[in-house]
Parts: C-alpha cells; structure tokens; sequence
C-alpha cells in the first residue's frame, strides 16, 4: 500500500512563493507540468506536521513574491499565463480572505519582496522585455506602490530576507 500523499504532494507545482505568517508556511500559486498557473495556497503547520488548504488566491500566479506585514501575507506581482502582473492581494489568516491592494507600478515576475523596518519593498523582476532594477514600497495607508530607489544592477530570479536580532 502506498504512503498517504500530502495536499502538497497531490498540487505538484513549481514557480510556487513561501512565506512564513505566524510561524507557519505558506506556500502559494505556482504553474503545474501542464504550465498552468495556480491560485492554490496551503499551510503546514510544524507542531501538528500537516499541510492543509486555505482560501485561494484571487488571480492565478506563478514567479510571484510573498512579504508579510502586519500579520498579513501579500503575493506580489508574478506571471499570469498570458503575460506579467502588476496585481498585489493581501491574504488575513483569521478570516481566510484574500483582497486586492493597491498594484505595482510596473508588472514583472521573478521579483523578490522583503519587509524592512516596518516598511515592504518589491525589488527586480522580469518585465517580459528585460531585467529590472526597480525597487518599490508599499505605502499601507494610502494603499499604493511608491518608486524609491533603483538598485546599481538590473536583476531578476533573485530572493530577499529580513533578519531581526533583538538583544
């Protein structure tokens, strides 16, 4: 008899986003061997070693980034199937409801998203055309994207962290 397959294993995807919300991971969208994108999100929870679904996405995505603020996850940009995207959607784990937010400025894939400082920025990507340096912070009350640097290289496929030391 076969081993039970997990909610992960039975959505084999790549392209997929992680982000950790509340010490548990999530991981979200992503595009199948058929190349279609995904809207799928799952959680697995360390203490309990299970994974298990939770509200979609509202647009599918893949190559996309996730960036936690606040106690809310938001997936950023990414490619649609058709081409990329500027969309951002804000997921609150007590409800489990995705919302949209306000978009970024210019659409791109293979970005990266970190939160510094209070403060979350979308950096690089892939327009379709060429690599970006563009870097971008969310501005949570006025709910837009503010162009406030650009990085010396142009970079895409690239990955962000924060790190808090507290003494």
């Amino acid at each position: 008899m076969p081993p039970p397959r997990h909610i992960l294993q039975a959505n084999r995807r790549c392209g997929l986003a992680l982000a950790v919300l509340d010490g548990v991971l999530y991981a979200a969208g992503g595009y199948n061997d058929a190349k279609e994108c995904s809207q799928s999100v799952e959680k697995y929870d360390a203490i309990t070693n299970a994974w298990s679904a939770v509200a979609s996405m509202l647009v599918p995505r893949s190559r996309h980034a996730l960036a936690v603020l606040d106690g809310r996850m938001y997936a950023i940009g990414g490619y649609g199937g058709k081409d990329r995207l500027k969309s951002v959607e804000r997921y609150t784990p007590n409800t489990n409801v995705w919302e949209p937010v306000g978009p970024i400025s210019t659409k791109r894939d293979y970005c990266a998203a970190t939160v510094v400082d209070g403060q979350m920025y979308v950096l690089g990507g892939f327009d379709g055309k060429q690599r970006l340096n563009v870097v971008e912070r969310f501005d949570v009350e006025a709910d837009r994207w503010v162009a406030v640097t650009s990085m010396p290289q142009s970079l895409d496929g690239l990955g962000a962290a924060s790190l808090v030391v507290e003494l």
